[in-house]
């Protein structure tokens, strides 16, 4: 071997991860996100790879997502199809309603903030490594392209297939109208102000909110913005308007301890702070309409109102543990060892009881290289060896490659890097 290479990793993660995040293990997951298709049909995602779903907007369950990692992002095109993604590059796929997951392969091992699509083919997502990738068949395959930062990018979203903004560190918001082929800078004051999310109601109008009681809008399409006061100090890292007038922000206190919401009926120029009957953080927020909507936050809430925000009332959700009882045990997929590696490399994993098992070798463009196993095993500790050669015995070229296991329900991806 003629390189060693030692990598340290530093994850740059969104408000959601960094603040005040427990390492205790709990009964009730946080809820970082939250997707309302229309007023029945809602998903809400957190940590422990939970996704949670009503479809009657009052009963909420947690569906069978096969994975145990945390879920930042959660976006539904209809009450169907639908994508969520978070930590270790985790990407998901359902077409059922959530009763039946893909894991995709995101190319990536960065933490997915935001997904968005403008269509069943057409999508994007960020990162918090300033990454995004596009996709043009729904996304079984990505291509990354070029933001132009290295700088967190928190929330994409498209206004159709070609125009979209994207916003992040630094006021950072970046704008395309060529399907996120290229990025732009938009017109802004480079402050240490950090960008949450972003919203807009057509290709002109729209709002970004931030650190501090950030709140920006654009009448122009995002070219330029203009600051609005919104009477509060707190993190807004979620921010919903449904029309020219009327729009909500959720956050927390700078501690950490305390969640805000508050709503505007002047676009933005005038904000109140509303009572929602709860002091938990609050991550996400969104709304169908100028009464229905829903909050979510720490310690498994999700708040919904029908009056605009002048009143709110609680779900009543499963201990999370409780309701696992309906869900498959899930096939376990290790880092490989050593990693990065020149000869071989040892994969090793665990599948709950006897099944069918495939773990396959990938590319960094999704072309498979070489299968490894493929065939009925009995439950247990596995493990296999890869000696960096594709499927007609020639030696790869050095780069990052995949490894991804399939165990029934459970699809497993991750990255190592083979050095020549």
């Amino acid at each position: 071997m003629k390189v060693l290479i030692f990598y340290v990793v530093i994850f740059i993660l969104s408000p959601k991860v960094c603040f005040g995040k427990s390492t205790e293990k709990k009964n009730i997951v946080d809820f970082w996100c939250v997707d309302a298709v229309d007023s029945l049909t809602v998903y809400a995602g957190g940590g422990d790879g939970v996704i949670m779903k009503t479809s009657d907007g009052e009963q909420w369950y947690q569906l069978p997502t096969g994975v145990s990692t945390e879920f930042q992002t959660i976006f539904f095109l209809n009450p169907d199809t639908g994508w969520a993604g978070g930590e270790l590059g985790t990407l998901i796929k359902t077409t059922d309603g959530g009763q039946n997951w893909q894991t995709l392969l995101s190319t990536t091992s960065n933490l997915i903030l935001s997904v968005y699509f403008s269509d069943p083919n057409t999508g994007w997502f960020c990162t918090n490594h300033g990454n995004i990738f596009k996709s043009t068949n729904g996304g079984m395959n990505w291509q990354l392209k070029n933001s132009g930062t290295s700088d967190p990018l928190s929330k994409i979203y498209f206004c159709d297939a070609d125009t979209g903004w994207v916003c992040g560190n630094y006021e950072t918001v970046l704008k395309t109208t060529n399907g996120g082929d290229n990025w732009v800078y938009t017109n802004y004051q480079q402050y240490s102000i950090s960008l949450y999310d972003l919203c807009f109601i057509s290709n002109r109008i729209g709002w970004a909110s931030g650190g501090w009681g950030y709140v920006l809008n654009s009448d122009n399409g995002g070219v330029t913005w203009q600051w609005q006061q919104s009477n509060t100090a707190d993190l807004l890292v979620g921010i919903c308007f449904v029309n020219a007038t009327t729009g909500w922000a959720v956050g927390y206190g700078g501690s950490g301890s305390t969640g805000i919401t508050i709503k505007s009926t002047t676009g933005g120029t005038s904000w109140q702070e509303l009572t929602t009957g709860t002091t938990v953080r609050l991550f996400g927020l969104d709304f169908i309409n100028e009464t229905t909507g829903w909050i979510v936050g720490e310690n498994g809430t999700i708040r919904k109102t029908t009056d605009g925000g002048i009143s709110w009332y609680p779900h009543t959700l499963l201990d999370i543990n409780q309701s696992t009882q309906n869900i498959a045990v899930s096939a376990e997929l290790y880092p490989n060892y050593p990693n990065p590696f020149n000869p071989v490399t040892t994969i090793q994993y665990d599948i709950p009881h006897t099944a069918r098992v495939v773990l396959k070798i990938y590319d960094m463009l999704g072309q498979q290289v070489k299968t490894l196993v493929d065939e009925v095993q009995s439950p247990g500790p596995k493990s296999v060896i890869w000696d960096g050669k594709d499927q007609q015995e020639n030696l790869v070229s050095s780069g990052i490659y995949f490894y991804q296991l399939q165990s029934e329900n459970s699809i497993i991806t991750k990255k190592m890097m083979f050095l020549k």
